[in-house]
């Protein structure tokens, strides 16, 4: 075969793949921590933080710390949960949770805040939980991005659990981070 055809050949490849192999890695990487929060009547909600790379945290710096101290704001912090985190709505913040085995859309957050420390950027936020069984159950929480813009890891530390006495609770991580599975039960 001549070098004429093989380099035509390696060209098309690399134009018709060029574009998924750009897409295939993420751009943003997130830790991500929880706090499985269990109240009076069972499972309530999952407080979650997320902490960017430094990267990212530097992009979001330049657009919304506007005054250039390197802190956000509240009013800074507004804009930022304005123009930033509200559109992560459509595709439910990345979050996919499950209830005994079963997928729970997930109807919205709350709580969001916005801090800067060092030059990294962390939102905080909670997910409310629907009605679940006051006596037991499991949840299950993961992220994911499926273009894979951004990656989602457990960080350090990833969950923490704000229960009454009434209720014994215990998280762990699935697999190989890919989420947090709590379970809950009633100590009556």
């Amino acid at each position: 075969m001549s070098t004429l055809p093989r380099i035509l050949g390696l060209v098309a490849a690399v134009l018709t793949l060029g574009p998924a192999m750009a897409s295939g890695h993420p751009h943003v990487f997130i830790d991500y921590s929880i706090v499985f929060v269990v109240g009076a009547r069972g499972a309530e909600s999952i407080r979650m933080e997320w902490t960017f790379d430094e990267m990212y945290s530097a992009m979001l710096l330049q657009r919304y710390d506007t005054d250039r101290n390197g802190v956000l704001s509240p009013g800074e912090a507004k804009t930022m949960h304005e123009q930033h985190f509200a559109r992560l709505g459509e595709d439910h913040h990345f979050i996919e949770l499950k209830a005994g085995g079963q997928m729970v859309p997930v109807r919205g957050v709350r709580d969001f805040q916005a801090k800067a420390v060092k030059g990294i950027v962390t939102y905080g936020f909670t997910v409310p939980l629907p009605s679940l069984d006051a006596a037991q159950g499991v949840v299950e929480i993961s992220l994911t991005d499926e273009e894979f813009y951004v990656a989602f890891s457990v960080g350090p530390g990833p969950t923490r659990i704000d229960a009454p006495p009434t209720y014994q609770a215990e998280c762990a991580v699935i697999g190989d981070n890919e989420g947090v599975r709590c379970r809950y039960s009633s100590a009556r």
